[in-house]
């Protein structure tokens, strides 16, 4: 129920990044939101957990949690935005660096199983499929990006 908190955040960011102005109700509003997830959080549960966790621990994790999401989105609108290669570049741009991030995190973690059997046991049938769905998507984005000249606006 914290994580609702990123509304609030993402509302700070906004101000803070994209010069956005929130009237005095907007910020009751948000106010009134963060005593409500407050009184959420503080209400005694009937069910034990069945180990030990640390309130100070999780509460942190969700308040960072929800200040990185809301970092996260205030960025990327400032950079779809504010930036002049189209959201199909941008698009591609991401996806390459998920790619590189994902290809980076998968040989640190299980590097050797991956080289060294079959790609996590997939069959050729399974990335066939993975390597078609991904030629997909980026044939739609395609389309939508040829649309776009083709129907402006």
């Amino acid at each position: 129920m914290s994580y609702q908190l990123k509304i609030l955040t993402t509302a700070l960011f906004s101000v803070a990044l994209l010069n956005k102005l929130l009237s005095g109700l907007q910020w009751l509003s948000l106010i009134l939101l963060m005593i409500g997830v407050a009184v959420v959080q503080l209400q005694p549960t009937q069910a034990t957990p069945a180990t030990e966790q640390s309130l100070l621990i999780g509460l942190s994790s969700i308040g960072a949690a929800s200040m990185m999401s809301g970092f996260a989105g205030v960025y990327f609108e400032k950079l779809l935005k504010h930036t002049s290669p189209s959201i199909f570049l941008r698009n591609v741009q991401l996806g390459v660096i998920g790619i590189v991030f994902g290809l980076v995190a998968m040989y640190v973690n299980d590097g050797p199983k991956v080289f060294l059997t079959d790609l996590y046991q997939y069959s050729l049938m399974a990335v066939a499929s993975y390597y078609k769905m991904s030629l997909m998507w980026f044939n739609s984005r395609w389309t939508e990006h040829q649309l776009h000249y083709i129907l402006p606006g």
